[in-house]
């Protein structure tokens, strides 16, 4: 029988997160209290497995329930594209510091958040993301620019908030923004001169023939320049869709790689092209 292991008190909590997320996410009959995967052990609440991944939802008295911990770990091991949701009663027994420290807590894991209040009507307040794509917070420090360090924390944002993929692009429309700024001062000052750019038109040149030309004249450091390159190509192999488990699988190995590629690219180029007396800008 369908949450026949939970308190009384969170069953009505159970029946109300089931309905919205069928409805949110075009799901069909969960299965209750069941492992997931034979690789992972932990039994959600109820979990459903689709075409190219799996949603998982505990129902729990607080947003960060302590199993999240160690089914977090468990499933970054196995390797599987699951989304957590936590479902929890809006109206706990939890202090207010506590409850935005839970919250936070899974938000810094990618796990969703759904609420449902005491007239049993269900919010899902966040997505969050599948397990296998979570990033932790860099350290935005490190980006000195203080426009970069926006850009970056807004791309990360929206990484971590169920586009990854967007994330993805945010943080490579800045490394596009950086590459052509720096072909710009290179062009004025005659250093760049393989290749056919032109400052007047920069962006209808084609960014990865752009690339090559800079690490042809060895414009600045070539190891960046070929990461640069690198990350160009593999961004663009993160826009497609996956069908099946296996294709979602590895999508999801990519974006992880390349937005963390990214974030690496943009921490290190500014120091680089100021080595060769180029300014690091965004338009």
């Amino acid at each position: 029988m369908p949450y026949s292991n939970l308190q009384p008190p969170l069953v009505p909590v159970a029946v109300a997160a089931e309905k919205v997320l069928k409805d949110r996410f075009n799901l069909g009959r969960p299965r209750y209290d069941q492992p997931i995967h034979d690789s992972v052990s932990w039994r959600p609440t109820l979990h459903w497995k689709t075409k190219t991944g799996y949603m998982a939802c505990e129902v729990s008295e607080r947003p960060f329930a302590g199993i999240f911990k160690a089914a977090f770990a468990e499933i970054s091991s196995a390797g599987l594209p699951i989304r957590i949701i936590a479902a929890y009663p809006k109206e706990n027994s939890l202090s207010t510091s506590k409850y935005q420290d839970d919250l936070a807590d899974a938000r810094r894991f990618g796990i969703g958040l759904l609420s449902v209040d005491n007239d049993d009507v269900a919010l899902l307040e966040y997505a969050g993301v599948s397990v296998c794509l979570h990033v932790s917070p860099p350290d935005f420090k490190k980006f000195k620019d203080k426009k970069l360090r926006t850009s970056v924390h807004n791309a990360y944002d929206i990484y971590m908030t169920a586009d990854p993929a967007h994330g993805v692009q945010e943080l490579g429309q800045l490394v596009d923004d950086a590459m052509y700024n720096l072909a710009v001062q290179a062009k004025q000052k005659n250093i760049l001169r393989t290749g056919g750019f032109d400052p007047a038109n920069a962006k209808n040149y084609a960014l990865g023939n752009l690339i090559d030309d800079l690490m042809r004249d060895r414009v600045i450091d070539n190891g960046v320049l070929g990461r640069c390159r690198g990350f160009v190509d593999d961004r663009n192999g993160t826009s497609h869709k996956p069908h099946t488990l296996a294709e979602a699988t590895e999508l999801e190995e990519r974006l992880k790689n390349s937005f963390k590629d990214g974030l690496f690219i943009l921490q290190e180029l500014p120091s680089r092209m100021h080595q060769k007396g180029f300014l690091f800008h965004l338009s």
